[in-house]
């Protein structure tokens, strides 16, 4: 416990210090001129929103991306004859959320997601009922709040999967009831894009101010979203940063094409490019951010999409779960035909699991997840007719989802990760507290930073 305060605090100073004089040589240059240039690292949401904002102020901006597409970890594929979403999918709790708002000022269609509307089988392929399935999710409840508690009679931050182990400790399952309670924590180490044992039990130093209401698909695609915030944009596609160098007289940012030069840069690079090292800075970052990139890990969410001739499965709900007996073996699909008629069903794979199969080829993850269907509908489960895989952790580009929190970790790492160093300004989804690992939450990063450079 003593050893975390002291690195809490040791995080904290070191953020204070730099926040005291980071800006000195960007309020010196760019508030002389109001076309001054701006590059912009990074045509994810965070980015394209920055350059939006900065425009809007009069700023010259330059949008570079590695990538021969916008949108990075929104990734809209139509190769299956439907646009479907292998990163982002949702727009999660609308009420209040300024991607539903874009949603609704650019006329895109969404529809919301009922998580409870779930057919689920078993190992041997029954058909579990609505109240069977209800008991799995309450019991998991109760016994995730049993390990939350245990929080507070720990003298340090554990692993919720330590929490869990303690949880449960002189409770005796019969085996079917094992295999419930993994399928229950399989899907949320999905959601969460990591393992249990990945990620903090308390995660009390993130900012909790999420939105209310429930949460929608795009089922015309999420980058319908990203195309109308890039339009009148200057960027620049399939350029790969390979250096970032910063001093009082302004930025260059070195690609494998050539050179950007500007009074001033905002960086989105994932925070898995970061812990990369792929790109260099120069200087280095100054040491409380690079520990704070240290600090925070990059959770991995992939999923495997099968389109088939005709759909073999009830079409009714959104969602088809699979207890299976390999714990983190496809837990649950999404039912893309509730939404868009389409015979197309999407596998959701996370942390370990998803990780241990990005090696295999397409064709071996599609006989993999096909033999899951097959065991929940036997022979109707036709050969899948084309097939699609994310491979988030193997991007070169991404190196990872989104951000996890794990044990041992501050929340003051997401307030380093955000804060300026000279001319350079940080923008994403892990450089914002409140609302990390979200796509609104990268998009409210951009205004900040934009708004941010607007007022130097």
């Amino acid at each position: 416990m003593k050893q975390d305060v002291t690195r809490r605090q040791a995080l904290k100073t070191l953020l204070i210090a730099a926040a005291s004089g980071t800006l000195w040589n960007a309020r010196e240059i760019l508030a002389k001129s109001p076309r001054a240039n701006v590059i912009v690292v990074g045509a994810g949401i965070a980015g394209l929103t920055a350059a939006r904002e900065l425009k809007a102020q009069g700023f010259g901006v330059t949008v570079i991306e590695a990538r021969d597409r916008l949108g990075g970890r929104i990734w809209t594929d139509r190769s299956l004859g439907t646009p479907l979403d292998f990163g982002a999918s949702w727009i999660h709790e609308t009420d209040g959320n300024p991607i539903a708002r874009l949603a609704r000022d650019f006329g895109v269609k969404t529809i919301e997601t009922d998580y409870e509307s779930i057919y689920v089988y078993d190992h041997t392929g029954e058909k579990m009922s609505d109240d069977y399935v209800e008991e799995i999710v309450d019991g998991t409840e109760e016994i995730l709040e049993e390990a939350f508690a245990l929080s507070r009679k720990f003298d340090r931050d554990v692993s919720m999967a330590y929490a869990l182990d303690h949880a449960m400790k002189g409770v005796t399952l019969t085996q079917e009831e094992t295999y419930a309670l993994n399928w229950r924590v399989t899907a949320l180490e999905v959601e969460a894009a990591a393992d249990f044992k990945e990620l903090s039990l308390s995660g009390d130093n993130i900012g909790d101010k999420g939105f209310d209401g429930g949460d929608e698909l795009f089922p015309d695609g999420y980058d319908q979203i990203v195309r109308r915030v890039a339009r009148g944009l200057d960027f620049r596609l399939g350029h790969k940063v390979q250096r970032i160098i910063y001093n009082k007289q302004g930025v260059k940012i070195v690609t494998d094409r050539g050179a950007f030069v500007g009074d001033g840069a905002v960086i989105t690079l994932p925070l898995g490019v970061l812990k990369s090292g792929s790109v260099k800075f120069s200087p280095p970052l100054p040491d409380y951010k690079q520990k704070a990139i240290a600090m925070l890990q990059m959770g991995v969410l992939n999923k495997v999409a099968l389109r088939f001739s005709t759909p073999f499965w009830a079409t009714d709900r959104d969602f088809i779960g699979y207890i299976s007996e390999k714990k983190g073996h496809f837990p649950v699909f999404l039912n893309w035909h509730k939404y868009t008629k389409q015979p197309v069903l999407i596998g959701f794979t996370g942390g370990s699991f998803a990780r241990s199969i990005e090696k295999l080829s397409d064709r071996e993850i599609a006989e993999q997840t096909v033999g899951v269907l097959r065991k929940m509908f036997g022979r109707r489960a036709s050969d899948p007719t084309g097939v699609k895989v994310a491979r988030w952790s193997s991007d070169p580009f991404a190196h990872g989802s989104y951000s996890i929190f794990p044990p041992g970790a501050q929340g003051e790492a997401y307030d380093a990760l955000a804060e300026p160093v000279g001319r350079l300004f940080f923008a994403g989804e892990a450089t914002i507290r409140d609302h990390p690992a979200t796509v609104h939450g990268a998009f409210l990063s951009g205004i900040r930073e934009g708004r941010r450079i607007s007022k130097l």
